[in-house]
């Protein structure tokens, strides 16, 4: 629906609204998203959700992404 309906930018969140690393979606990266993150150290797949990069691969280029925005938080949280 909308302009952007059935496009990649349809599933934006407003700014400031989601974190990427966020992988439990309870508005805080901490130390619950990095154990899901090393929970699935190493693992390929296209569609992982801790893949930040979206390389086929949970490395420490996705741990990188993680580590910039630890303890940040959304504006609802």
């Amino acid at each position: 629906m909308g302009a952007y309906g059935g496009t990649e930018e349809a599933s934006f969140p407003p700014p400031v609204w989601a974190l990427l690393s966020d992988v439990n979606n309870d508005g805080i990266s901490n130390l619950s998203d990095l154990e899901a993150v090393q929970s699935e150290w190493l693992s390929t797949s296209e569609n992982l959700p801790w893949d930040f990069n979206r390389d086929g691969i949970i490395n420490l280029k996705d741990m990188a992404l993680l580590a910039q925005e630890y303890l940040e938080q959304t504006i609802w949280y």
